[in-house]
Formats: C-alpha cells, sequence, structure tokens
C-alpha cells in the first residue's frame, strides 16, 4: 500500500491517539473497550500507522515473561501480549490492521519472544478469528460469557 507507513508514536502523535482510543470506544465494536488516557499513551510503547501522513491506526501491547507452567508456555518464557489494535472504520479490510501486527510481530522477535499473543474481542468475532488466522495465529481457546442478573 502506497504511503502507508507504520512506526513508533512520537510526542506529536499523543492527543490523535487519544481521540482514536476515544472514537474506539464509541463504536461499541467491542465488549468493555474504555478509551485510554494521555498519561496512558505517554508512557506506552504504541506503534501507528500513517497513510498520507495522516494516523489511521494503532496497536500496543507489553512483554510478559510466564509465571507458571501450563500446556500452551512454560516459567520464563517471554512473550509480546498485545493489548489492543484499532483501525479507523473507513481504512478497515484494506490491509492495514495487518501491516501493524506484522510490525509488532517483528519486533517481538527481534526482543526474543517466541509468541505474540492476544485476546482478541469483537462482536464480529468471526471476521475477528478470520483476521487473526490468516496472520498465522493458532486458536487454542474460547471464553464465553453469558449474564445472568
Amino acid at each position: 500500500m502506497e504511503n502507508l507507513v507504520v512506526e513508533f508514536k512520537n510526542e506529536n502523535d499523543i492527543d490523535t491517539l487519544v481521540k482514536l482510543s476515544k472514537t474506539f470506544e464509541n463504536e461499541n465494536i467491542c465488549n468493555g473497550i474504555v478509551a485510554d488516557d494521555y498519561d496512558f499513551f505517554k508512557k506506552t510503547d504504541v506503534a501507528v500507522a500513517r497513510l498520507n501522513g495522516e494516523i489511521v491506526g494503532y496497536i500496543h501491547g507489553r512483554f510478559e515473561y510466564k509465571t507458571e507452567n501450563n500446556k500452551y508456555f512454560y516459567v520464563g518464557q517471554k512473550t509480546y501480549y498485545i493489548e489492543e489494535i484499532y483501525v479507523k472504520k473507513e481504512y478497515r479490510s484494506i490491509g492495514i490492521g495487518r501491516e501493524l501486527f506484522k510490525f509488532i510481530e517483528s519486533y517481538a522477535k527481534m526482543e526474543d519472544c517466541e509468541y505474540v499473543e492476544v485476546t482478541a474481542v469483537s462482536r464480529d468475532y468471526k471476521r475477528l478469528l478470520d483476521f487473526y488466522c490468516e496472520l498465522g495465529m493458532e486458536y487454542w481457546y474460547s471464553e464465553l460469557h453469558k449474564k445472568l442478573i
């Protein structure tokens, strides 16, 4: 895609990221999304997607070291956990989310991570699963909820 640049945010991007995060919350496409504030974005490593200079999406997460063995991971294993990925509605389905993911995947590899993880949340879960599976992620389990009261 021409004129698409994915890079880590700079100080001048923080106000735009706060606005995008609020837009994400207001879209109500995911359960439990709460907009992040200026302080959060200031201290967090965030990769942004710029199309023709405009920020049209972002991704952020954190490095984790596993603290217990289970059938997926072992104690001390380093992973990169994606906390949030967002692309403005009018720019979806043209590959921007894929480029954001690939950027973080490369970053995680450089930092000696064996896995990238995400807890994917969306009301359109079929499309969401297709997105992540197309990126080579494996489906491991589901967590479902039913409100009773």
